[in-house]
This record gives structure tokens, C-alpha cells and sequence, in this order.
């Protein structure tokens, strides 16, 4: 086996990526980027065939090289497909192919590696080996192939209830929407009250460029015909991700954000989706949140490395990441 830069996305390569992989190996979700800093890798067989594939971006941080997830991506994509049937087959393959991801990366020459894998990868045995830094992080999902749409209230804290309820009574309207600078806007106030930056340009090529009624869709809350809450959906065939959302900090109300993404979840579940993804609940305050919609705890990992000097300084700042 083999791992190599996808460069020609000729048809069959395409089909095979809609056909297998999740929404951030497809080379539209892939456009968003600059492409001199995205690469999508394939992973091939013994013939050559195309199997698998990841995302990598790369970045720079006091001026090294760090390769790490794509931005607002989820995780880096990583699928392949098993030819095994017997189980310790499997697991060994698994293993030869995270063998291979652990010398590919080192191949890569960088100063500061911070990789998310998707949840299904649990065996870090490979990494660990090559003294990668393996973290668990957690995400709350929704699994909408075995609930009905009238029990996703139910599944839900009181507390969640009782602020939709409050909303509701307090004449909050929810409405889907494709005006996304709507979006953008309560993102905005999201980081302007975190006192943080974002990329404006990254998050705009993703509202105006990205979304289309077949791989996204966003609701908001208004009252006094005002919008004072909003989130966005990312989506697949099998799995969406909640990317982005926001209030209003001078007009925010308790239930307002907790109605809309009720309605969203159920979006999710009328398109057939199987799994609904908060998208990472590590802050204590976003997993409290998240927490009340009743999903379940799901744990993923991700991969840390870096040289030794800034190893040296990352664990004066980041001790609980190196």
C-alpha cells in the first residue's frame, strides 16, 4: 500500500469519494480552501487502487510548519475500505494502514502536527508506537435511525424543553433560511463577544460559496421580526455536522438558539440523515449545552507531535495537549 497527493479528480476518483467518503474528503467541500495550503490524499492498494483518503492543511505557527485539520472541518475525513472479512484480519489491516499514515506524516517534515481523526478510528496503537500524542476528545451525536421525529423532544432535558416551551410562549419564530449573512452576522457577535478573530474570508466562501439546498441549510429565531439566533448545517448522506451558529448579545433570549436547533435536528431527520453531530463539546460551558439535546457522548482522537523545541514551549502553554 501506498499513500499519495490526489491530483486528478477524474470521474471514477469522484464517484468513489461521494460513494465512500464523508463530506470533508469531497473535492467541493475542498474548493473553500487555499488550495496551496489543502491536500486531499488518496490511499492506494497493492494494484494501485484507490481505497481510502484524508484531508491534510497546512499552516504556518511562528513561522514553522505545522500540518493540521482543515479549518471548521470536523476532523481530517480519513476513510478506507477493508477487504477483510475475519475480524483479526481486519484490526491488522487497520493497523498496516495506520502504520503507513504514522511514516507519511513524519515524511512530511513538520515542526507541529495536530490531526482529529473521525470517531469510527479507535486503535491508536500505531501512533503511540511512533510516540504520537494521542488525546481524547469528545462530541455529542444524535443517532436519528432510531428515534421518530416526535421523540426527539422527549430524548431532550426538561430544562431544553421548558426553554423551547418559554420561546414559544414568548412569540419566538423559527424560520429555515438561505439568506446566510444572517448567519454570518450572529457568528460574528458569537466571537466578538469570545473577544476572538475568525476568518472572515474562510466563513464567507463557505455560506456564499459552499452551500447549496443539497448539502446545508440553516435556521433562525426572530422576535419583534428581528433575528436574534442562528446556526448552520453541514451534511452528507449519512451525518450532519451543527458548523457554525450564534445570538444576538443585546436582544438574546433563553430559548430562542434551544427552538432552532430543535428545528434543525429535525431537518436532519425528514433528509434522512442517520447521525446528527454537535461538532466537538470540549469547552465546559458548549458540552453543557450540547449535553441537554440527549445525544449520546462520543469520543474521537486526535494526533499531536512536534520537534523538540517546540515541543519545549507547547508544554509550557499547552501542557494538556503535549
Amino acid at each position: 500500500m501506498n499513500i499519495k497527493p490526489i491530483i486528478d479528480f477524474n470521474e471514477k476518483t469522484i464517484a468513489f469519494l461521494e460513494k465512500n467518503g464523508g463530506i470533508f474528503v469531497q473535492p467541493n467541500w475542498l474548493k473553500i480552501y487555499d488550495q496551496s495550503k489543502i491536500e486531499l490524499n488518496g490511499i492506494y492498494n497493492k494494484g494501485n487502487d484507490l481505497i481510502g483518503a484524508f484531508s491534510l492543511y497546512t499552516d504556518t505557527k511562528l513561522g514553522l510548519k505545522w500540518i493540521k485539520t482543515p479549518p471548521y472541518a470536523s476532523h481530517i475525513g480519513l476513510f478506507f475500505i477493508n477487504p477483510s472479512s475475519n475480524n483479526s484480519k481486519k484490526i491488522t489491516f487497520n493497523k498496516k494502514v495506520y502504520k503507513l499514515l504514522s511514516d507519511y506524516f513524519e515524511h512530511k517534515k513538520y515542526a507541529l502536527l495536530t490531526l482529529a481523526f473521525p470517531p469510527e478510528h479507535i486503535d491508536m496503537q500505531p501512533f503511540i508506537w511512533k510516540n504520537y500524542k494521542v488525546i481524547p476528545n469528545y462530541t455529542y451525536q444524535i443517532n436519528l435511525s432510531k428515534i421518530k421525529e416526535e421523540e426527539l423532544l422527549k430524548i431532550a432535558s426538561p430544562e431544553k424543553r421548558n426553554e423551547q416551551k418559554k420561546a414559544i410562549k414568548d412569540n419566538v419564530s423559527v424560520t429555515i433560511t438561505e439568506d446566510y449573512s444572517i448567519i454570518k452576522k450572529m457568528v460574528e457577535h458569537t466571537f466578538e463577544r469570545k473577544e476572538k478573530s475568525f476568518n472572515t474570508a474562510l466563513v464567507s466562501e463557505i455560506l456564499n460559496n459552499y452551500s447549496n439546498n443539497q448539502n446545508s441549510y440553516s435556521y433562525f429565531s426572530k422576535l419583534d421580526n428581528e433575528p436574534i439566533s442562528a446556526n448552520y448545517i453541514i451534511h452528507d448522506k449519512n451525518i450532519a455536522y451543527y458548523l457554525m451558529g450564534g445570538y444576538h448579545p443585546q436582544k438574546k433570549h433563553l430559548g430562542a438558539g434551544v427552538y432552532a436547533l430543535f428545528k434543525a435536528i429535525e431537518e436532519a431527520k425528514r433528509r434522512n440523515i442517520s447521525i446528527f453531530d454537535f461538532e466537538g463539546s470540549m469547552l465546559p460551558e458548549v458540552e453543557k449545552y450540547f449535553r441537554g439535546f440527549g445525544g449520546e457522548i462520543i469520543p474521537y482522537y486526535t494526533l499531536n507531535k512536534s520537534n523538540f523545541l517546540f515541543e519545549v514551549i507547547l508544554k509550557i502553554f499547552k501542557r494538556d495537549r503535549f
